[in-house]
């Protein structure tokens, strides 16, 4: 099975998207498949991906004309290629590197799996409205109706997504799945980084600095927390999306800013040292499809206290946290709850390993998403077509 594999971006600052695909990649790698991943790439920030230490081939495509120009280069590429794949996988929605690449997929004759990462959703579609009307009138249509299939991410996806003037193809469901073995993380690694957060009550936000993540809301149940606890600091991961200041300001009017603490992204065992260190990990965006953070404090074992548009699904049925209105009085008693009980805390923290153990793990997401890319292929491609070569030879590096 020969599987490419689309994403926007593999910059480190771009989302959970750019952590989650080389993730399915790997997985797919060790369940036989031969995988490629195709990026668009600016130059800038840190890859999620190991370049030397990869089990699948991979490419970044840059271009001085930006964003679309590398769209051009992918489906360029896939034109030149064809032959080396037997399905496509593509990541995303609204934006040229999916729409490019799943118009030379069916240029190609090339099956191709959608997955929209939240882009169908009812709130998604209604920012920038108008825009995604006419580009989806020009564009997207095409790019969701001729797919072989929508990946989505959880039933609350599914049902989210809907028709929204668009006749949907079958889909399946497959969650982002968490490398193995984060329970044994330390935060020790973390606190040494950083010492002076030692000693004190650790909450912690990972992910963009942006508007969408409810981010005033943590602040202001900060300042709720700060006077019976002085002790307590919020501590902020992740890079900026365009609210950094707007959210510095705040903290300085709500007098917490004592207690904040901005530590940009951060990547790597150094980012699941960090989970293993806090006493809670919060989650407040006005809608997430698939937290990435959520699953990886689930495995690393961290207390959470999330907000119901947020997509606590897994924490209610976990039992690892708090799955409260996005209301601040109502984050800081969650949060007070959980600090004020030891036993409650190591109980949720218990739970969120076990859930990720038996429905988070790689390999068998993996092996199921194998399974659907052949009863597709079977269904969509019963025949090789002429624009094949099997047994065609495959440079590892490009």
């Amino acid at each position: 099975m020969r599987v490419l594999h689309v994403v926007p971006s593999l910059n480190s600052e771009s989302g959970g998207p750019a952590r989650s695909v080389p993730g399915l990649c790997r997985a797919l790698a060790r369940a036989g498949a031969d995988v490629t991943l195709y990026a668009a790439h600016s130059n800038s920030g840190a890859l999620t991906i190991e370049p030397a230490g990869e089990p699948f081939r991979w490419r970044l495509f840059g271009s001085l004309a930006g964003r679309l120009g590398a769209a051009a280069r992918i489906r360029d590429a896939i034109h030149r290629r064809a032959y080396e794949f037997d399905i496509i996988h593509i990541h995303s929605l609204w934006n040229p590197v999916a729409t490019l690449a799943a118009m030379a997929a069916r240029e190609k004759s090339i099956p191709y799996v959608l997955s929209p990462r939240g882009m169908l959703s009812r709130h998604s579609l209604r920012i920038s409205s108008i825009k995604k009307r006419v580009y989806g009138a020009l564009f997207e249509r095409s790019t969701v109706e001729a797919a072989a299939a929508i990946h989505f991410l959880n039933e609350r996806e599914r049902a989210e997504s809907g028709s929204r003037g668009f006749r949907l193809p079958e889909s399946f469901v497959a969650p982002n799945g968490v490398p193995a073995g984060l329970e044994a993380m330390d935060g020790e690694r973390f606190l040494a980084r950083f010492p002076e957060l030692r000693g004190r009550r650790r909450l912690l936000f990972l992910g963009r600095l942006h508007r969408i993540k409810g981010l005033e809301l943590q602040i202001e149940a900060l300042s709720k927390l700060a006077r019976p606890h002085p002790d307590l600091v919020w501590i902020a991961i992740g890079p900026d999306g365009g609210d950094l200041k707007r959210l510095q300001r705040l903290a300085v009017s709500k007098r917490v800013d004592a207690n904040v603490k901005w530590l940009g992204a951060i990547d790597g065992d150094l980012r699941y040292a960090a989970i293993a260190a806090g006493d809670v990990v919060l989650q407040t965006s006005e809608y997430e499809c698939h937290s990435m953070a959520v699953n990886e404090a689930l495995a690393v074992g961290a207390p959470l206290v999330v907000a119901r548009a947020a997509g606590a699904d897994c924490v209610e049925q976990s039992g690892a946290g708090f799955a409260v209105p996005p209301d601040a009085d109502a984050i800081a008693r969650a949060v007070e709850e959980i600090l004020n009980s030891p036993g409650l805390a190591a109980g949720m923290r218990l739970n969120g390993r076990r859930f990720a153990r038996e429905e988070l793990s790689w390999d068998a997401i993996g092996q199921s998403v194998l399974s659907r890319y052949e009863e597709l292929i079977h269904v969509a491609v019963p025949a090789l077509p002429e624009h094949r070569a099997p047994g065609a030879s495959v440079a590892r590096v490009f």
